[in-house]
């Protein structure tokens, strides 16, 4: 077999299997996918993925016969039988290996490669060495044969594969939504203005000549009311917050809309529930197109400076449609610690292509294996002050270009990612509430292995000290807020300011279930802080009527003597400040991730509501309900379903009914108008 020959058959071999991986690959990304977007969305990604997977097995391959090209001629001076042909053959074996143990979840089952390798069972030891060395026996008779052979049976392949590279590259090089985009012509009204008419843009003129209060909306990412000391923790987690609230109306009852990130900062911005606005996908791989029924928009067309400083990416506004409504936005980016780590640097260069960054850099094992050697984090890569301070130097320089006399009021909604997980304050927090040296660091923490997922009970002790991460979290996200509102004070009229202090979700670390997300309601994952600061001292009692997440955005709108749009479903809570004058009604918070976005009414769904001390969680899967009395049992320990059927039947009937309600909209706004908005 002459040198060409051998490295032909190199580059083919590899080219194909990796052709093969990548398909198998690409059917299991699709399939997630396609609960959100086209098939056209998805073809420009999943066609720069296979460019880039062919150029790398190219180089792979080159990679590869260098080195068996290498040991073939120190060999052979050693061995005379042993050529290039033999190392081919063993090459193509081993490969065919590796790519077995690559899809062994489709070949292979369940079955742990890594128990398989340290199988120790002496008679199956003694078949395998009787198998190699027939192997062995056989490659040195018939090696240049088979793979003369192989190289014959793989021709078809190449060609199939090497026309889809063909096709790809052009394809690689469109946007998402390019398909749609030239098919029709789109209306830039939004999703829900379909089903409200053009009247749910029409906003009232505002006859007032007095100056509009500054608004700001301050959101800590994964922070749960059940771990701050304002709301009765044990651990002293909000030293700063607990004072502060003290002039502050206080919601002890704020619930989520949602358990995670994307749908619950959507209903914060929308002041509409989740089955609603319909965001329950994972929007950063396919961002919602110019949502206009959004609170930054009203606030904007009544003369607001908007701004918006977001540092986690799932809820920043260009990934919700509403970065339009925006006077100022960054890009979350701006908002971290730039990674040393080479592999990070890459995958950077693909940061507008989530899809392809997440595929091919985050989610493979190839990826994975080359991160399992990053440099452990010591500290979280997204401190709050980056936020805090961004905002405040561009408040800084727009007082100094502004006239007092035309001063324009702002809104500015800051979105901090700390306490969210991995949950790694500075060193001087580290430690605070026990065990500092360990799960101190983002490996460490990693290594439990059970984030965004349930765990068995027999992890609950350890469990319980990266809860005290967490915490120690908390204190510093506390000490932050502190020192911006020093500094915010020194910059603006605080006279005439509204500050106000939430959550988009909680975050769990009880009912065998740690972080957010996933299919659960309990009060850790929904219960958030919902903190008004007003101007001036003024003392108001806590408030202890259940309120929804969707009621932030009305308050607002009330707070600055605004009218609210109907396309808002919350409702206002300014009622609750004065003597408690507002009337309680049912709260809802749902999971609906497993449903499609697009052209299917949700039947797959985890729905909570919360109606005086009861709170009902029904699972639609199984039909499953679980009663709580909050009053007496706070840490949903008993269900007491059995004990109370008529209150289940009632909360039962309560949320099939309204999700019947929701579904009637969605099937009457599946046109190609609200489908193209996805």
């Amino acid at each position: 077999m002459s040198t060409k020959q051998s490295l032909i058959i190199v580059l083919r071999l590899v080219f194909v299997l990796c052709s093969l991986y990548f398909i198998r690959d690409a059917f299991h990304e699709w399939d997630g996918y396609s609960y959100y977007m086209h098939f056209s969305n998805f073809l420009p990604d999943v066609s720069l993925t296979f460019v880039i997977c062919a150029v790398f097995s190219l180089i792979a391959g080159l990679f590869l016969w260098s080195v068996m090209y290498g040991l073939s001629k120190v060999t052979s001076r050693i061995i005379h039988s042993v050529n290039l042909g033999y190392f081919m053959l063993w090459f193509s074996t081993v490969v065919f290996f590796l790519f077995a143990v690559l899809i062994k979840k489709t070949l292979l089952g369940h079955i742990d490669t890594i128990e398989l390798i340290n199988y120790k069972n002496p008679i199956i030891l003694f078949l395998g060495g009787i198998l190699i060395i027939a192997v062995v026996s056989v490659l040195n008779k018939y090696g240049d044969k088979i793979v003369q052979s192989l190289n014959a049976r793989l021709t078809p392949l190449v060609w199939i594969f090497g026309f889809m590279f063909v096709i790809a590259v052009p394809l690689s090089f469109m946007k998402q939504g390019f398909f749609e985009a030239h098919a029709s012509v789109e209306s830039d009204t939004s999703t829900h203005a379909l089903n409200h008419g053009d009247k749910a843009n029409k906003l009232a003129p505002l006859k007032t000549k007095e100056r509009l209060p500054n608004i700001i909306l301050i959101v800590m990412d994964a922070l749960t009311a059940q771990d701050m000391h304002l709301f009765g923790y044990e651990r002293q987690t909000t030293p700063f917050i607990t004072e502060w609230a003290k002039n502050a109306v206080v919601f002890n009852r704020a619930y989520a809309s949602s358990n995670w990130t994307t749908p619950a900062t959507m209903s914060l911005m929308t002041g509409q529930r989740v089955w609603t606005h319909r965001v329950w996908h994972q929007a950063i791989f396919h961002p919602v197109r110019d949502y206009q029924d959004n609170l930054p928009s009203v606030l904007s067309k009544y003369g607001y400076d908007v701004y918006g400083f977001v540092q986690n990416r799932y809820a920043h506004p260009e990934t919700l449609g509403i970065k339009n409504a925006f006077s100022l936005v960054d890009n979350q980016e701006i908002f971290k610690i730039q990674s040393s780590w080479w592999f990070d640097h890459i995958s950077d260069l693909f940061a507008s292509r989530p899809v392809v960054r997440r595929w091919i850099f985050k989610e493979n094992r190839f990826a994975k294996l080359i991160d399992s050697y990053e440099p452990d984090l010591l500290q979280t890569k997204y401190p709050p002050e980056l936020v805090y301070n961004r905002f405040l130097d561009a408040i800084s320089k727009r007082f100094q270009h502004q006239d007092s006399t035309q001063e324009k009021s702002f809104f500015a909604w800051l979105h901090l990612l700390p306490p969210h997980q991995p949950y790694l304050p500075d060193k001087t927090h580290i430690g605070r509430f026990g065990n500092g040296e360990e799960f101190n660091t983002a490996h460490k923490q990693h290594e439990i292995g059970s984030f965004h997922r349930t765990y068995d009970s027999a992890k609950q002790e350890k469990i319980d000290i990266i809860r005290k991460r967490y915490d120690e979290f908390i204190l510093y996200s506390d000490e932050q807020f502190k020192l911006f509102l020093d500094r915010l004070s020194e910059i603006i009229d605080m006279s005439n300011t509204i500050v106000i202090l939430s959550s988009d979700h909680g975050e769990s670390f009880t009912h065998n279930f740690l972080g957010h997300s996933g299919p659960h309601l309990f009060e850790p994952l929904v219960h958030i802080p919902l903190i008004v600061r007003l101007p001036g001292e003024r003392l108001s009692g806590p408030i202890d009527v259940p309120v929804e997440q969707i009621d932030v955005a009305p308050t607002i709108l009330e707070l600055a003597g605004l009218p609210i749009p109907d396309w808002m479903e919350g409702r206002s809570l300014v009622p609750f400040f004065e003597l408690n004058q507002g009337i309680s009604h049912p709260v809802y918070s749902m999971q609906l991730d497993k449903n499609r976005s697009i052209g299917e009414p949700i039947t797959k769904a985890t729905i909570a509501v919360w109606e005086g001390d009861y709170k009902l969680i029904y699972y639609t899967k199984d039909s499953k309900t679980m009663l709580f009395n909050l009053r007496s049992d706070s840490k949903e320990n008993h269900d007491i379903s059995d004990e109370n059927p008529k209150i289940v039947q009632r909360l039962l009937n309560l949320i099939r009914d309204d999700l019947s309600l929701a579904n009637k909209k969605i099937l009457k706004s599946l046109d190609s108008k609200y489908i193209s908005a996805y």
